[in-house]
């Protein structure tokens, strides 16, 4: 069916006129949710090191002088700097939310904040460049069907272009620079022109985060300030570069400003993938109700289902090389390196990543007690839920469960909708589950009593004119290189 109307138009018109007054009481509510989980995550992937130092290292090679704050620093810097920073830090421990699939909140709230921040703007403008970056992000990851494994042979099908979160943080940046409707509208075309691709999310890891942000937070925020000089970009672009073979009316696009997306995503309470953390928050709770100590456990079998084992970097087995600095970003998909670690009751945070834990000999030598298998009754149960939505695809988990043997006895528990997940009619998280999160995740980085004010600031953040209330809790208080 023919388009009548550009994509970009369309989105640009949603996007402008997103007001957080106007917003319903649900999405409020996600809204600042997420804005707060999501810097929990910044400040904690600044503890992921060397990586964090190096990255920073780079970025100053080439940053500017500004009024935008950067996790773990004292020094303001420009805004493309400091939302590609930023960006980059709340992707680190994959602790960030997760809506079908897409990870974009670190993205949209970083671009969003910094630009904002470099604009003098409020929380309330921050909060609308969000969910307005957030809302069209989803709508174009959701305007193509994945496919359903193992029905499907991925090469027949055409995956979800990465440069949809790109346009998305164009969207952020331009909304909050106050831009119209018409300026948004070019900001997303020049930001469908410019995006980068994604070739790390085939290729296998190494020190640059399977979805590098960086690169597309520079774009967003190029985009954004390019159109509002008054460059214009081709609004036939999004649909040409995006959405060719697409057939219209797009569902998601349908939905927007009736379905909102901040109210669909889930929360992670494990820094690590989302399908596999299902089964480890299972295993957690096996060990604790059960007191069990790591050297009376035998064996761990992780059963996921055939979605998540459709993940090349969801590995069956895991043997992580301490030397490498690239492991952070490879430990976050490895279910037996996270049961090693809640049977040795290491906390989740940023320590699961940290070298020393990485290189503990009981954790290593307890990583061939962990194997992961598929459960084939959640991979039914996920292709025909996915098969049933519109999009595609299913808001839960479907974490399947865990098999544990210990103490000559066999223990097993099943997960469906998994900890953080959204069910219908009911929000992701508790606000005191998000506090919680930040306590176990920042105490050790900032300190209990800024923890507490920061997750205070997040919260009223819609009342909030000054930004440096919030941004100046990201804090400098990082812990010195030689500890992490």
């Amino acid at each position: 069916m023919a388009v009548a109307v550009a994509s970009a138009e369309r989105l640009a018109r949603f996007a402008a006129g997103v007001d957080w007054e106007s917003l319903p009481v649900d999405a409020r509510a996600a809204a600042k949710l997420l804005v707060l989980d999501t810097l929990v995550c910044i400040v904690a992937g600044t503890a992921v090191e060397p990586r964090t130092s190096r990255l920073t290292a780079a970025m100053l090679r080439t940053a500017g002088v500004g009024r935008s704050a950067v996790a773990g620093e004292a020094e303001r810097m420009d805004a493309a700097t400091a939302a590609a920073l930023n960006s980059e830090f709340g992707g680190a421990l994959s602790a960030q939310e997760s809506l079908f699939f897409s990870h974009t909140a670190n993205l949209h709230l970083a671009t969003a904040l910094a630009v904002a921040e470099q604009e003098g703007r409020s929380g309330v403008d921050v909060l609308e460049a969000f969910v307005a970056g957030f809302e069209v992000s989803g709508a174009l990851h959701l305007a193509r069907r994945p496919p359903l494994p193992p029905q499907t042979p991925v090469a027949e099908f055409q995956p979800s272009r990465n440069e949809y979160m790109t346009i998305g943080a164009a969207v952020a940046a331009a909304v909050a620079l106050g831009e119209d409707e018409a300026t948004v509208a070019h900001a997303l075309s020049i930001a469908a022109a410019l995006a980068p691709g994604d070739g790390g999310n085939v290729a296998p890891l190494a020190d640059v985060n399977y979805c590098d942000y960086a690169s597309k937070a520079r774009a967003a925020v190029d985009a954004a300030h390019r159109a509002a000089a008054g460059l214009t970009g081709r609004l036939e672009c999004v649909d040409e570069k995006l959405l060719a073979g697409v057939q219209h009316p797009i569902p998601s696009f349908e939905d927007l400003g009736r379905v909102w997306s901040v109210t669909q995503t889930s929360i992670k309470f494990f820094p690590g993938c989302r399908f596999i953390s299902g089964p480890i928050g299972a295993f957690a709770a096996i060990v604790r109700d059960e007191g069990l100590r790591a050297g009376e456990i035998d064996a761990v079998e992780v059963r996921v289902s055939a979605l998540a084992l459709s993940n090349p970097k969801i590995p069956r087995v895991f043997d992580p090389d301490p030397a490498d600095a690239a492991d952070p970003l490879n430990l976050v998909f490895n279910a037996p390196y996270h049961a090693a670690l809640v049977a040795h009751g290491v906390e989740p945070g940023p320590e699961w990543y940290d070298a020393r834990t990485r290189a503990r000999a009981d954790v290593v030598s307890f990583l061939p007690r962990v194997r992961v298998v598929e459960d084939p009754a959640m991979s039914e149960r996920l292709r025909d839920a996915a098969a049933a939505e519109r999009h595609g695809r299913v808001a839960f988990s479907g974490g399947a469960g865990v098999v544990v043997r210990a103490r000559g006895s066999v223990f097993t528990a099943s997960c469906d909708y998994v900890r953080g997940d959204p069910v219908r009619g009911a929000p992701a998280a508790a606000y005191d589950e998000v506090v919680a999160k930040a306590h176990g995740f920042l105490d050790p980085i900032l300190g209990v009593a800024q923890v507490a004010r920061l997750c205070e600031a997040a919260a009223r953040l819609d009342e909030i004119e000054d930004l440096a209330e919030l941004t100046g809790l990201l804090g400098a208080r990082r812990l010195p290189a030689a500890s992490l």
